[in-house]
C-alpha cells in the first residue's frame, strides 16, 4: 500500500489497554501520517508506563497522545481528521459523526451478547464457558454477556455447578496471580452494581457484597424467570443474571425486540440445537466472544447500535476489522 492518509483520530476504551492500543492505534499508524489518541483518565498511568516501555515515541513518532479534556481533543484534533475510530457508547458516537462528518467513522460499541444454555448441553463446557464470559476483567468488557438465558430442564444443574465454581475463584489484589476478580477500575461500576443488587435483592441465588474500600464486586448470580426479565444493561463487573426460561420460542421473541436486536453481535448457545438463527445476530455454537476475538478478523455483529462504518455520511452495519476497513477506503480512494 504506497498512499498514506493525513490524519486520525483514535478514542480508546477504558479498559484492555494493550491490545486496545495495539489494535486501535499501533496498527492503523502505518497507514497516517499523524495518529491523534485519546486515553480514558482511568488509564492514563497504565498507558503512559505502556508507551515508555514500547518506546514507541521513537519507534512510532507519528503516534500523538496529547492530554488535554474530551472537548479539547475533539475540537483541536478529530474536527481535523480524515479518519475516527470511536470506542465508546452509541450515543457519543452518533453525536460525533454528525458532527464532524468525517471521511470514515469506525465505530467499536457494546453488544449484548447473550448466552442460551439450553437441554442437551454440556453443563461443565456451559458453565466454564458462561464463568469466563463474565469474570474475564472482573467483568469490565463491553462484549460480556448481559444475560444468560437458561432451561428450565437444566436449571438446576446449572446454577449449581456456576455457584460451586464461584465459590473457589480467587477474588482480591492482583498481585497475586491465583485471583480472577479485583479492584474496578472506576466508581461507575460499582454504584450501578449496588443498585442492581438492591433492586434484586429477593433474586440473588449467591453473593450480592461490595467492599467499596477496596473496588471489588464479588461474583453474583441473580436468577428470574424470563417474564420477569428487565431490559439488559451493561454490567461492567461479575454479576450473573440468570433469566429461566420454558421454551426457546420466548427467548426468540425477547431477543428481536429492538433493545436486544439494536446491540445484537454474538449469541452462544449451549445445547442439541443447530440451526439457531436470531435477528441481527451471529450465533456460536459451544464457543462464547472470546473465542473468536484475535484482532485478526472481523468481530461484532449486525445490530444498528453496536458497530457501525461510515463512508462519507452512509452507514453500514457489519463487523469491524479496523486495520480492513482503512485499508478498504485508501484502496476506493485510488480507484
Amino acid at each position: 500500500m504506497d498512499r498514506k492518509l493525513d490524519r486520525a483520530a483514535v478514542f480508546l476504551p477504558m479498559n484492555l489497554p494493550l491490545y486496545s492500543l495495539a489494535l486501535y492505534a499501533i496498527a492503523p499508524s502505518f497507514m497516517f501520517e499523524n495518529v491523534a489518541i485519546r486515553i480514558s483518565s482511568v488509564l492514563e498511568e497504565t498507558l503512559q508506563i505502556l508507551i515508555k516501555i514500547l518506546d514507541l515515541n521513537v519507534f512510532l513518532p507519528n503516534l500523538f497522545f496529547p492530554s488535554v479534556n474530551r472537548s479539547t481533543f475533539v475540537e483541536g484534533f478529530a474536527s481535523v481528521s480524515n479518519v475516527i475510530i470511536f470506542t465508546g457508547n452509541y450515543e457519543n458516537a452518533e453525536i460525533l459523526n454528525n458532527k464532524l462528518f468525517v471521511d470514515l467513522f469506525i465505530y467499536n460499541g457494546y453488544g449484548v451478547n447473550p448466552i442460551i444454555v439450553d437441554r442437551g448441553c454440556n453443563i461443565e463446557l456451559a458453565t466454564n464457558k458462561v464463568l469466563r464470559a463474565r469474570t474475564f476483567n472482573s467483568g469490565q468488557d463491553c462484549d460480556a454477556p448481559d444475560i444468560i438465558f437458561v432451561s428450565g430442564e437444566v436449571e438446576d444443574s446449572f446454577t449449581k455447578s456456576l455457584i460451586n465454581k464461584l465459590k473457589v475463584i480467587g477474588v482480591g489484589d492482583y498481585s497475586s496471580s491465583n485471583n480472577v476478580i479485583g479492584k474496578l477500575l472506576s466508581e461507575a461500576p460499582i454504584v450501578n452494581a449496588e443498585e442492581i443488587i438492591a433492586d434484586r435483592r429477593n433474586n440473588i441465588v449467591y453473593g450480592g457484597n461490595i467492599d467499596k474500600t477496596l473496588k471489588i464486586v464479588f461474583p453474583t448470580v441473580i436468577k428470574t424467570n424470563i417474564d420477569q426479565s428487565e431490559d439488559p444493561q451493561e454490567l461492567f463487573c461479575p454479576i450473573f443474571y440468570i433469566s429461566v426460561y420454558k421454551n426457546l420460542e420466548q427467548v426468540k421473541n425477547l431477543l428481536s425486540t429492538d433493545r436486544y436486536a439494536d446491540f445484537a453481535m454474538y449469541l452462544s448457545y449451549f445445547g442439541a440445537k443447530k440451526n439457531i438463527k436470531f435477528k441481527n445476530t451471529i450465533t456460536l455454537y459451544d464457543k462464547i466472544f472470546e473465542d473468536v476475538d484475535d484482532g485478526c478478523k472481523p468481530f461484532g455483529g449486525f445490530g444498528p447500535k453496536a458497530n457501525f462504518v461510515s463512508i462519507n455520511g452512509k452507514k453500514h452495519i457489519r463487523p469491524i476489522l479496523v486495520n480492513k476497513e482503512i485499508v478498504d477506503y485508501i484502496n476506493m480512494l485510488n480507484k
